[in-house]
């Protein structure tokens, strides 16, 4: 990890207990590491009604004892917090509360921090949900290298050297990852140093590794026509909806019968959240 080998982002480490292997990465369905579990009613055969928990973040470890018996321990996987009791139980649920919580806390006033901050925003909020996607993704990661990273290290010129050589080095075989990844970093650290805890972004105006020029990718008519003689009718629809509304390919697949009154089509483009509905003259009735 860059940032915790150069020595200003502290190590984030699992801690064993004794006599019990390492946990595996079996999970257990249902907590995330930065979210409350989510519980539903579960009503017994006496009609008492107990809670079922939903959780995930959670490694199980068998472990088989001198005896013979074969023993299965729960941790939380964010702190390695061994867990008490069985799922559904009290003292399970206890302390899982507990270890969430020491998450928290742990996260404050570093980048883990900052993402989570990021993350109840409005500017989060006007997303589309397959950008958010994208941006948990790499979240992961950027969690993973230099989570733990304090605020006044994020704002250092060290840490933007980091940063770059990184860059720098993943570039070289994949420069559209690496210019993604950073972008994703860069803007929640803009937003930490307009709205939020940060006095710069340190990756302001970093330098991207590909460029491409798409000008000379473009269909002429000849092609066009080329490949409207041949094309089955859903693909010549497809290839007008396109030519005349200019839409993402995404947006375009999710229309539907009904956004078309025989003269318009009427769409919300799936990115523009708080954007009104856009309507387009259509000519796919000459089809």
């Amino acid at each position: 990890m860059y940032g915790c080998v150069r020595g200003f982002c502290p190590l984030q480490s699992l801690v064993p207990v004794a006599g019990v292997e390492l946990p595996s990465n079996e999970p257990l369905q249902g907590i995330s590491e930065h979210h409350a579990p989510s519980m539903s009613p579960l009503r017994m055969n006496n009609g008492s009604v107990t809670m079922r928990v939903k959780a995930k973040g959670i490694n199980i470890v068998r472990a088989k004892l001198a005896s013979g018996e074969v023993k299965t321990y729960y941790y939380h996987r964010a702190t390695g917090t061994r867990l008490d009791g069985t799922p559904n139980s009290s003292e399970f649920l206890t302390s899982l509360a507990a270890a969430e919580q020491s998450t928290k806390l742990r996260d404050v006033g570093t980048l883990s921090g900052l993402i989570r901050q990021f993350e109840k925003t409005k500017q989060w909020r006007r997303l589309a949900e397959s950008t958010k996607k994208e941006y948990r993704r790499v979240f992961i990661f950027w969690d993973a290298e230099y989570g733990s990273c304090p605020y006044r290290a994020l704002e250092e010129r060290a840490f933007r050297a980091d940063i770059i050589k990184w860059h720098d080095t993943f570039s070289e075989t994949k420069p559209r990852e690496a210019d993604n990844r950073i972008s994703i970093l860069a803007r929640v650290l803009s937003w930490g140093a307009k709205d939020g805890p940060l006095n710069v972004n340190a990756l302001h105006g970093f330098e991207r590794a590909y460029s491409s020029d798409r000008s000379e990718i473009i269909w002429l008519p000849e092609h066009i026509e080329a490949f409207m003689r041949v094309a089955s009718p859903e693909m010549r629809l497809a290839m007008v909806l396109a030519l005349h509304t200019g839409q993402r390919q995404a947006d375009i697949r999710r229309l539907v019968w009904n956004a078309y009154d025989g003269t318009t089509i009427i769409l919300r483009q799936g990115k523009a959240l708080v954007e009104k509905p856009r309507s387009f003259e259509c000519p796919a009735r000459r089809l």
